[in-house]
């Protein structure tokens, strides 16, 4: 698979050599900026339901969007626009934009006073269950 012009490497779990798993990480961060990992147990059901609904909210307008991304989280929750992150000690914005989600926790949970509540967008009802589930497969 290329992306961008670029071959990542390809990485297996079902090998069961942590050593040589982790090296070809970061040999593939450091030539393509990511890593394909196959045999990871995740039903693609899950994945294609959480990309799909991704997809979804990427195709929003802008100010749908933008709604997402309270300035008061620094996007550790929710929505962050396209060129807003920096790389560590680069004055050059990042070329992406993404949406953060954690745990979700009950108020009853101990570290729910540590840890912020998770953004949810409105106009598309699926998109929690699908990037939860993802979330938890992972």
């Amino acid at each position: 698979m290329q992306h961008l012009g670029v071959t990542p490497v390809s990485l297996t779990l079902a090998q069961n050599d942590q050593v040589a798993f982790t090296q070809g990480i970061m040999q593939s961060l450091r030539e393509t900026g990511f890593a394909i990992v196959t045999d990871h147990g995740i039903n693609p059901t899950v994945i294609k339901k959480a990309l799909d609904e991704a997809k979804a909210f990427f195709a929003l307008p802008e100010d749908a969007k933008h709604a997402y991304c309270p300035p008061n989280l620094r996007g550790q929750r929710g929505y962050t626009p396209f060129g807003v992150e920096n790389a560590k000690d680069s004055d050059r914005p990042d070329l992406k934009e993404f949406w953060h989600v954690g745990r979700e926790l009950t108020a009853e949970d101990a570290a729910a006073a540590a840890l912020l509540p998770n953004i949810w967008p409105q106009e598309l009802p699926a998109f929690k269950q699908a990037t939860l589930g993802l979330y938890q497969s992972l």
